[in-house]
C-alpha cells in the first residue's frame, strides 16, 4: 500500500509566537522548506451541508454450513442514516467564505465528506460524535491497482428513540435541507486567528503514515481524528405559510422534536426567495441558533 503524502509534518515545541500558542505543526516540502503557516488545533464551529441523504436498511442472513445438526439461520437487521456532505453552510453563498480542507502532508483539497448516523444498542448510552479520516492511497486488489481518495467521515451515535424520529422524517421525504455543525474536532488544525471562522483546515488522521517529526524528549501529543466535542444535525422542512399562521399542533411538534445532544429537528416557517437566494422568514420560527434569518427582499 502506498500513501500519497508529499510533505513532512513537523512539531514545533518552541513557536515564534509563544504568547499565542505553546506548540504548533507545520509542513516541509521535498527541499526542507516550510510550507504555509503554523497550524494549531481548531476548536470553533465548522459547517457541512448534505447533498444526498438516505435511510438504509440491511438484512444479514447467516447459517453455519459446517454444523449439520443446526439448520437454523441467524437473521440480523441494521438501520443507518447516511449523508454525503459538502463543506459550508447554505448561507455561505459566496465561495470565499467556505472552508477548504486538506490532509497534513498534502495540498489536495478534500471533497469526500460523509455523515453516518447509527443507533446505539444500549438504551442508557449517551449520544456521541466521532470523526474518522482516510489519506489517499493506492493498493492492489485482485491484481489491479485501486486508489482511494482523501476523505473524512463523521459518526453520530443516537438513542433508538431519537434515531427513529429522524429516520422517519427522512424516509417520508420530509427533509428539504440538512446541516451538520461540529466544533472541537480532534485532528482539525488551522492557523492562529482572532476570528472564530477559518478558510483552511488541515486534517491529521489516526493513521501512523501521517508521521510527525518531534523534538527529542517531547511530551506533546498532537490530537488526531477521533472525538468531537459538539455536533448539531438539523433536518429542515420548508413550510409555505401563504399568509396563514402556524397551528398550535405544528408549533407543539416543532418544540417537542428538538432532540438531545443539541440534535435539532426544525420545521422552518419560511420560504426561499430563489431570485436573491434569501429567506423570507417569520421572525419567531426557523432560525438556526444564534442566527437571524430575516430577508429584506
Amino acid at each position: 500500500m502506498k500513501y500519497h503524502l508529499d510533505r513532512r509534518i513537523v512539531l514545533n515545541a518552541e513557536p515564534e509566537h509563544k504568547s499565542l500558542y505553546n506548540w504548533s505543526l507545520h509542513e516541509l516540502d521535498a527541499d526542507g522548506k516550510k510550507v504555509g503557516r503554523d497550524q494549531i488545533p481548531w476548536h470553533f464551529s465548522l459547517y457541512f451541508t448534505a447533498t444526498e441523504i438516505s435511510v438504509n436498511n440491511t438484512v444479514e442472513i447467516a447459517r453455519d454450513l459446517l454444523d449439520k445438526s443446526n439448520d437454523v439461520a441467524t437473521i440480523r437487521t441494521k438501520q443507518s442514516i447516511r449523508a454525503k456532505l459538502e463543506s459550508g453552510h447554505p448561507n455561505d453563498a459566496r465561495s470565499y467564505r467556505r472552508t477548504s480542507y486538506s490532509m497534513f502532508g498534502t495540498e489536495r483539497v478534500i471533497s469526500d465528506f460523509e455523515l453516518v448516523i447509527l443507533k446505539t444498542d444500549d438504551l442508557d448510552a449517551q449520544p456521541s460524535c466521532t470523526a474518522w479520516g482516510n489519506v489517499s492511497n493506492t493498493f492492489e486488489l485482485d491484481f489491479r491497482d485501486e486508489t482511494t481518495s482523501d476523505s473524512v467521515t463523521f459518526y453520530l451515535h443516537l438513542s433508538p428513540e431519537i434515531f427513529a424520529k429522524h429516520a422517519g422524517q427522512i424516509a417520508a421525504g420530509g427533509v428539504d435541507e440538512a446541516i451538520l455543525r461540529v466544533s472541537g474536532v480532534n485532528g482539525f488544525y488551522s492557523e492562529w486567528s482572532p476570528a472564530v471562522s477559518t478558510t483552511d483546515v488541515k486534517v491529521l488522521t489516526d493513521d501512523e503514515e501521517q508521521r510527525i517529526e518531534e523534538p527529542s524528549d517531547c511530551k506533546i501529543v498532537p490530537t488526531r481524528l477521533g472525538e468531537v466535542a459538539e455536533a448539531d444535525f438539523i433536518c429542515a422542512e420548508w413550510l409555505s405559510l401563504r399568509g396563514s399562521l402556524l397551528s398550535q399542533r405544528t408549533i407543539g411538534r416543532m418544540m417537542s422534536q428538538r432532540a438531545l445532544f443539541r440534535l435539532s429537528l426544525t420545521l422552518r416557517a419560511s420560504s426561499m426567495c430563489l431570485a436573491n437566494n434569501h429567506w423570507r422568514c417569520c421572525p419567531h420560527f426557523g432560525s438556526l441558533p444564534g442566527q437571524s434569518r430575516s430577508c429584506s427582499c
